[in-house]
């Protein structure tokens, strides 16, 4: 009788499916905690795993950071920079990532000194957002850009909501503003 075989691709995709649901876990408890708030012990019992499991798959915090901020990315609605055309498009792009997941950017901001990986992140939604600058609005010098990134900031658009400003009252607002800004 010859040896069994053994099948490295089902257990293969068992092992990713197990590394999915720590993600997702974390995921979801970065978004409810915090990211420094948010503990191994945490994941484990969020993705029903044991505590080995998840240090075995993330050996490093930083490692589940870093896991956690590819799924963010690939859920986030970014448009096609190239298909912006004027402050409307501009606003509107900017405002549905600071919609999506309110407050993302304000909570790496404060994070950031603990998690010092998070610096990458915020870098590229602050690339994001200018690349959108620039595409929405060619005839902008480097001082204008800079001023539109500073009104387009996800802290100016909580201050107009937090003010009773509806998000779509928000959005038209932010427009305006950098239309007399540019103009």
């Amino acid at each position: 009788m010859s040896p069994r075989k053994y099948d490295l691709g089902r257990r293969a995709e068992l092992a990713e499916a197990t590394r999915r649901r720590i993600v997702e876990a974390t995921f979801d408890l970065h978004g409810e905690k915090g990211i420094t708030a948010t503990t191994y012990k945490d994941i484990a019992e969020r993705a029903d795993v044991s505590l080995a499991t998840v240090y075995r798959h993330f050996p490093r915090y930083d490692d589940v950071v870093m896991a956690c901020g590819a799924l963010s990315l690939s859920r986030m609605p970014v448009r096609d920079a190239a298909a912006l055309q004027g402050v409307d498009d501009l606003v509107d792009a900017t405002y549905d990532l600071y919609d999506w997941s309110p407050g993302m950017l304000a909570h790496l901001r404060e994070e950031v000194r603990k998690v010092p990986v998070l610096a990458d992140f915020i870098a590229g939604a602050e690339e994001l957002v200018e690349s959108y600058v620039r595409a929405a609005l060619p005839d902008l010098d480097d001082d204008d850009v800079v001023t539109v990134i500073a009104l387009l900031d996800e802290g100016v658009h909580r201050s107009l909501t937090a003010s009773g400003l509806s998000p779509a009252a928000a959005r038209e607002r932010t427009a305006g503003v950098i239309r007399k800004a540019i103009a």
